[in-house]
C-alpha cells in the first residue's frame, strides 16, 4: 500500500490513523547496572515479552550511538564536551523518523546540564521516558569489582551508595516531566518491569 493510498483510506474513514509519535528514552542506573548491555539486547535480540511490556511492539528501535561512544570517565574528559551535541543528535533522529523508539544511554553529566529537558523542549510533541535499571547494591558492587578500572582504595560500597543517591535525586526532579519505568537488571539479562519507585530504591541506598 502506498502512502497516498493510505492517506486516502484514512480520509475516507476506511482506515484509522495511527500515531506516528516517537518515544525518546533515556536509560539510567548505577555504574555496572548494565545500561549498554540492556540497550544492545533490545536492539539485537529483540526480546518480545520485554518489548511488548514497554509498549514498543511494531515500533522501530533506534540507538543514539554517540551516547554509548561518548562516555566520560573522569572530570575534564574531552568526551564531556562532545556530549553537549547529544540533544541535537536526538532531535535530528526524531525528525527523520516516525513511530520509533530512540534509546539513549544517559550519564549524570546529562542530568546536571539539563539535557533531558532540553530535548523535551525541542520535541514537545513526542513521548519522553526514563528507564532506570535496578539491581541490589551487593550485586552492583560485585560487578564493579570485576571492572578493569576498579580500585579497592577508592571504590567502596558506601561511595557507590552515595553516588547512586545523587543520581536518583536528579531523576526524582524530573518525574513530573518524564514517565519513569524501573526494570530489574541481572546477569541473565532477564529484564522485567518491577513495581518499585525511586523513593523506595533511595530508602535502601
Amino acid at each position: 500500500m502506498t502512502q497516498n493510498t493510505q492517506k486516502s483510506m484514512i480520509k475516507a474513514g476506511i482506515m484509522k490513523k495511527t500515531s506516528n509519535k516517537n518515544e525518546i528514552v533515556w536509560v539510567y542506573g548505577s555504574s555496572a547496572a548494565g545500561k549498554k548491555i540492556f540497550i544492545l539486547t533490545i536492539l539485537e535480540n529483540k526480546p518480545l515479552d520485554l518489548i511488548e511490556s514497554l509498549g514498543w511492539r511494531n515500533k522501530q528501535i533506534i540507538l543514539c550511538s554517540e551516547s554509548i561512544e561518548w562516555i566520560t570517565q573522569y572530570k575534564g574528559d574531552p568526551l564531556g564536551a562532545k556530549r553537549e551535541g547529544i540533544p541535537q543528535i536526538v532531535v535530528n533522529l526524531s525528525n527523520n523518523n516516525e513511530n520509533s523508539v530512540i534509546l539513549i544511554k544517559g550519564q549524570d553529566l546529562d542530568l546536571k546540564n539539563n539535557r533531558l529537558l532540553k530535548v523535551k523542549a525541542k520535541l514537545p510533541g513526542q513521548k519522553h521516558r526514563i528507564i532506570f535499571l535496578h539491581a541490589d547494591i551487593d550485586e552492583i558492587f560485585k560487578r564493579i569489582n570485576a571492572k578493569e578500572w576498579f580500585d579497592p582504595k577508592k571504590e567502596t560500597k558506601d561511595k557507590l551508595k552515595e553516588w547512586l543517591r545523587g543520581q536518583i535525586g536528579y531523576l526524582q526532579e524530573l518525574r513530573d516531566d518524564f514517565g519513569i519505568t524501573v526494570i530489574r537488571s541481572n546477569h541473565e539479562q532477564n529484564y522485567q518491569i518491577i513495581n518499585l519507585s525511586l523513593d523506595n530504591i533511595l530508602k535502601n541506598c
